[in-house]
This record gives C-alpha cells, structure tokens and sequence, in this order.
C-alpha cells in the first residue's frame, strides 16, 4: 500500500485529491499549518479519510522532513511562493521522497517565454530547476 502526503488538503483542489487519494486505497497522509490543527471543523473530513495530520509550514523545514519521511509520495496543491517552494524541494530531497507532485507548474511550458520575459513563470521555472538539481523523482 502506497503512502501519500498531500500538502494543501484542506483547500478545494487538495481536498478532492485527498479523497481520490482514500479512494486509491492510499494510506493518506496531510500536512496542515499550525491554525488549521486545532480547527476540528477544518480536519473532520479528512479524519474520516483516516488522513494521519501532520503539523508544519512550508517554511519550517523541520517539519516538512518529518511529515514527508513518513511516505512514499508527496502531492503538494498549493500555491506558493518561490521561497516557500524551494524549502519544500529541499525538504523532500533531503527526507529522501521516491516521488513528488509538484503544484508549481501543473500544464506550463517553459519554453513557451524566454527567460525574463513573464515574471511568475521564471519563479516556477526556478522551482523546476532546483527540483532537477535535487535529483528528486517528479510527475
């Protein structure tokens, strides 16, 4: 059985792929920040997934280590900056991922604009690149 931690599951497209993620017969793990952790409200759905919840922040390193040792695959849905994604590239190279999904990026074509010439595509284009460099399985 396949472990995947999704970051971003209490959002609309991390939620639905939490649920195909259950349905997958997964074992589903999610990282939420530290505010929603408390937000049994926020949480319930994902409980009766048998999500196990992991607290931590894109920006706190640590925590994303933790989370993302636990599993075989990380599928992140989120919308981040550059800094932010490139410590969770970090992370997840470091904890030694088999796979990951990365939302930086989900139908671009980087070679569809030069360099410098759209400001946000250079920030996934970084993130891509970094992800390379890291030798880190992506889809």
């Amino acid at each position: 059985m396949t472990s995947t931690l999704i970051i971003g599951a209490t959002g609309l497209l991390g939620s639905e792929m939490a649920k195909a993620s259950a349905r997958n017969g997964d074992r589903l793990h999610v990282l939420v920040r530290p505010a929603t952790a408390g937000d049994e409200e926020r949480l319930h759905s994902l409980k009766e997934l048998g999500a196990k919840i992991h607290v931590g922040d894109l920006d706190d390193y640590d925590s994303l280590v933790r989370a993302a040792s636990a599993v075989d695959r990380v599928i992140s849905s989120v919308h981040v900056h550059s800094a932010s994604e490139m410590t969770l590239v970090r992370a997840l190279s470091d904890a030694g991922v088999p796979r990951y999904v990365p939302s930086a990026g989900f139908g671009l074509d980087f070679a569809a604009a030069a360099p410098g010439s759209i400001p946000p595509l250079d920030l996934k284009r970084a993130v891509f690149d970094a992800i390379k460099e890291a030798d880190l399985p992506y889809t």
